[in-house]
């Protein structure tokens, strides 16, 4: 965010020193919470300097979801589309992302034998979140069988 400093009544030719905004510990990357923010720096000793601090909210940046390609094949192996953050904030390191899969009647279930499954994404760094609609549904292929036959 980006404060500013107004002030009114100073005679011309006096100063109130160099005043300097002071964000109240927050930066880049800070944690969600509410910051105040004030004015350091304003002296003169001819003026009554009322100082008025400010406060803002950081609020849980929301993560937009893309999904990798599916279908896959069975292959007795847990398989999962990945979900990769698509809007990571510039210089910050993104959180990691659980996906978490679901039978087609909800029901968390680790996507192994052929069929139809939903994905979704997750993080535990309450500073973020994903909307969450943002799932992807999935299939599992039958593995075909291929028989030979040979006649004598």
């Amino acid at each position: 965010p980006t404060a500013t400093i107004n002030y009114s009544g100073v005679l011309d030719g006096d100063t109130l020193g160099t005043p300097e905004v002071v964000y109240g510990g927050y930066k880049k990357g800070s944690n969600v919470k509410t910051y105040t923010v004030t004015v350091e720096g304003l002296a003169n000793g001819n003026y009554d300097i009322k100082i008025t601090s400010a406060s803002f909210t950081v609020k849980p940046y929301e993560l937009n979801i893309e999904w990798s390609d599916t279908p896959f094949t069975y292959n007795k192996a847990v398989q999962k589309p990945i979900a990769t953050i698509s809007n990571p904030i510039e210089g910050l390191t993104a959180p990691a992302v659980t996906v978490t899969t679901y039978s087609e009647t909800g029901v968390a279930t680790d996507s192994i034998n052929a069929g139809s499954y939903n994905a979704k994404a997750s993080v535990t760094d309450g500073n973020y979140y994903i909307v969450p609609e943002e799932t992807a549904k999935f299939t599992i292929n039958k593995k075909p069988a291929n028989k030979k036959s040979r006649l004598n």
